[in-house]
């Protein structure tokens, strides 16, 4: 795993205690975590395709489960991710 996927996959694991703290969690006992690409991209400092790159390494390895929103307004929630 590349150094971007662990630094970004400690940046959603931080944001997922959050949400479960929060009370973010369905009636199936998942915790939806809401952290869109370019928060992280200016988190991290880098550009958003090693982001991209970072979030397909960390679904590879069965880490992280994304769900993205149809077409997305300004109003709408950014993708919603959980730890399986």
């Amino acid at each position: 795993m590349s150094l971007d996927a662990k630094v970004a996959y400690t940046f959603l694991l931080n944001r997922f205690q959050l949400s479960r703290r929060n009370g973010w969690v369905n009636d199936f006992g998942e915790v939806f975590v809401i952290f869109p690409r370019r928060e992280l991209v200016r988190e991290l400092r880098v550009c958003e395709q090693r982001v991209t790159v970072a979030f397909r390494a960390l679904k590879e390895l069965n880490l992280i489960w994304e769900k993205r929103p149809g077409r997305r307004t300004s109003l709408s929630p950014p993708r919603a991710l959980r730890r399986p």
